[in-house]
């Protein structure tokens, strides 16, 4: 061991100075001794530090000798914490110092004998640990102040890579040194991987924010749905947290995959699924949003092992969940994205909707009880979700996600029995289908082409030929080639930066790979459209406001207006029920 001497103030003489312990106060006595300050520590030498905290670490780490300096009381052991917490902030330069602590932390959480004794049943020395290794993931410097290199900056994922597992081994083990994870202990661990997950994922200002992004950020949102599966926590206040956290991480596509995981986890293990009431189903769709627990299991299949794939290396978490607790999980995870429509990623935005499509797909070819599940009961689990979508146009680079909306409504509804369709589901379907119409542009396309595809028209859904004069302004503007719109033609200066602003959305839309509708496909659905209305019977028509585009496109062959009786029921639109 190398002499404390050199700059700095002089430590206070301790018995058996040259010893690591002594060098922190710790004699033979239960009492401290003085030992040199955190002040006097950084004074030394870069070696000498080194030499110090590699002494210190190596007598930590070795087994324990009872005839010489030992950590014996809880006094001693803050002392030696409060010196290992400011080993674990010092400059990324000193990683080696950082590591040799970490492995005296691994030591004492999960090999009891050699922890020290009043580590032993002690709550407070264990959370000062967690909140110890959260120091690994602040912003960190060089020794000389300035931005870490690169490779410092892969030494920094490394360590919060191992604190990471460090925490996952703690839940995977369910204990530390005398005490079992009881719901404190577990609230503890979860909220303080919730802050860190929120220190990595919202930075976004420096070349290590991205860093720490790319290479950390699939782990901790892994970590946080692990420990949360594990933790089988049913505290309100804690989802809040991870809600809270969740609604400023969804920006990022590693979140919505490994969210996607997570839904699609829970659908294998639910298998099927049934609305818990009518009044929650109708209380669930009016209000647009997701009503946390408005499902209940149809069947208990015969696994109760939820796997759920994680992105970072291609594992799998697996662990036994009841049904009670699988379907907690499945209300919590569907509130977990909160209002989709605030989402400003538009490829975000459409993963979100990609995955909805997913579970509907998954709900429907379910082998539970034998059957699919009913297209009424996959609305009430997703349909907020996708109501909101094709009635809220706020915002227009989200129209791909918008048209894998409308894709997952249309097959919903093609698969749905006369007797299953809710009229305010249809009422909003019928808004969303109007308002996609009105937009005159590929979302307008998309919905021509699902028509023709799903046959839509011949599924004899009530009220849905009231949509007959909104599709005849969008079959104009397809086959008489006004293809921008009254809406989108350019009148004034503004106007006209607003459409090239779109064109190049459209062009970064083909970089992205999102669908661009084949216009001539497009057109060729709307002849066969016509066709079909043509063939209406013609007192239908006089229930359609006038003038409408038949007259405009066939006025020779427009049928006549005369008779005023509709032939279909048409639906009632409350406002209220409509999303803002």
């Amino acid at each position: 061991m190398a002499s404390t001497g050199g700059p700095g103030p002089t430590p206070t003489p301790v018995a058996d100075a040259g010893h690591p312990l002594a060098l922190l106060g710790i004699g033979q006595g239960d009492a401290l001794q003085g030992g040199i300050d955190w002040d006097t520590f950084l004074a030394y030498t870069a070696a000498r530090r080194k030499a110090i905290v590699h002494d210190l670490t190596s007598l930590l780490l070795s087994p324990r000798d009872e005839d010489g300096l030992s950590v014996n009381t809880p006094a001693q052991v803050r002392a030696v914490m409060k010196f290992l917490g400011n080993v674990l902030a010092l400059p990324i330069d000193e990683h080696e110092l950082i590591s040799k602590t970490m492995d005296v932390y691994h030591q004492w959480l999960f090999e009891t004998s050699q922890a020290p004794e009043p580590l032993h049943n002690n709550e407070e020395f264990w959370a000062d640990i967690l909140e110890q290794l959260a120091v690994i993931f602040e912003p960190r410097v060089s020794s000389s102040g300035g931005a870490i290199k690169s490779s410092l900056q892969d030494v920094q994922v490394t360590l919060g890579q191992r604190a990471i597992s460090i925490y996952l081994l703690l839940a995977r083990r369910n204990t530390v040194p005398g005490l079992s994870l009881q719901p404190s202990r577990w609230a503890r661990l979860l909220r303080t991987a919730l802050k860190i997950t929120d220190k990595v994922l919202k930075g976004h200002d420096t070349e290590r924010d991205k860093v720490l992004v790319t290479k950390l950020g699939p782990s901790m949102i892994e970590a946080v749905i692990e420990l949360f599966l594990r933790s089988k926590q049913r505290t309100d206040e804690l989802w809040m947290r991870f809600r809270e956290g969740f609604a400023d991480w969804r920006e990022r596509k590693l979140v919505v995959v490994q969210w996607g995981h997570f839904i699609m986890g829970l659908c294998y293990r639910l298998g099927s699924l049934v609305a818990s009431s009518s009044s929650d189903a109708e209380s669930h769709t009016s209000t647009g949003t997701p009503h946390v627990g408005s499902v209940q299991p149809k069947a208990t299949l015969g696994s109760t092992v939820l796997a759920i794939e994680r992105e970072s290396d291609g594992t799998t978490i697996s662990l036994d969940v009841s049904d009670d607790d699988a379907l907690y999980l499945w209300g919590q995870a569907m509130a977990l994205p909160g209002d989709l429509e605030t989402i400003q990623n538009p490829t975000a935005y459409s993963m979100f909707m990609s995955y909805l499509d997913n579970i509907s797909e998954m709900l429907f070819l379910s082998p539970a009880a034998g059957e699919p599940v009913g297209s009424a009961s996959r609305l009430y689990i997703i349909g907020p979700f996708l109501f909101r979508a094709i009635n809220n146009f706020k915002n227009r680079k989200l129209d791909e996600g918008k048209a894998r909306a409308y894709r997952t409504l249309f097959t919903i509804f093609s698969q749905c029995h006369d007797s299953e369709c809710n009229p305010q589901h249809l009422a909003l379907l019928y808004r969303g289908i109007e308002s996609g119409l009105a937009r005159m542009n590929s979302v307008t396309a998309e919905i021509l082409l699902l028509t023709k595809r799903m046959n839509f028209f011949s599924l004899q859904l009530k009220g849905a030929y009231i949509l007959v004069p909104v599709y005849f302004q969008a079959i104009q503007w397809a086959l008489l080639g006004n293809n921008k719109g009254p809406e989108t033609e350019p009148t004034t200066p503004k106007e006209k930066e607003r459409d090239r602003d779109k064109d190049k959305e459209k062009d970064k839309d083909k970089d992205h790979g999102h669908a661009v509708p084949d216009f001539k496909e497009v057109q060729n659905a709307c002849a066969k459209l016509l066709g079909h209305f043509l063939c209406l019977p013609g007192k239908l028509w006089g229930t359609f406001p006038q003038p409408h585009m038949c007259h405009h496109l066939f006025p020779s062959n427009a049928p006549s207006l005369s008779c005023r009786n509709p032939l279909v029921l048409q639906p009632v639109f409350v406002p209220s029920l409509l999303p803002s």
